[in-house]
């Protein structure tokens, strides 16, 4: 692949359109598992945030990332949610995408200062945002708290 095709593919447009979820399809084959509490976690996140992630879908309304979100917004009867329809890629991309979407975000790590900053910094108004909309558990940020007062 030459290396002004590469640049043209990492400029690709994107265009953001609207589709009834039930017209989606999950791709049969992800290998990513989805837990019942991952799924709560996410509709609550898209009832106080807004549906601001797209779905990334093949030319077929295939999923191919964001099998979770488009649970969560099954379960929460969304008429529509934002979707990227990707067309460029070959098949064996596609699946290559589909993997790397999910095991490149499992490579970072998290800052525990500058997380308790954050931590601290949404507590400082209490009622403004429910903390548990980051996807923490109560007694992991309590964790978090105690040990950075140490």
């Amino acid at each position: 692949m030459s290396n002004s095709h590469n640049l043209r593919r990492m400029a690709t447009r994107i265009a953001v359109s609207y589709r009834d979820p039930r017209t989606l399809r999950p791709y049969p084959g992800n290998a990513r598992v989805h837990p019942k509490n991952q799924i709560r976690k996410l509709a609550g996140n898209i009832e106080s945030f807004g549906f601001l992630v797209p779905l990334l879908i093949d030319r077929d309304s295939t999923v191919i990332a964001g099998h979770a979100r488009l649970e969560a917004a099954l379960r929460l009867e969304l008429p529509e949610v934002p979707v990227v329809q990707i067309e460029h890629l070959k098949p064996a991309e596609v699946r290559a995408l589909r993997l790397a979407d999910n095991r490149l975000a499992e490579e970072s790590s998290w800052n525990p200062e500058l997380l308790r900053i954050e931590f601290e910094q949404l507590m400082i108004e209490p009622g403004e945002v429910d903390v548990s909309l980051t996807g923490f558990e109560m007694a992991e940020i309590d964790r978090l708290m105690i040990v950075s007062t140490d």
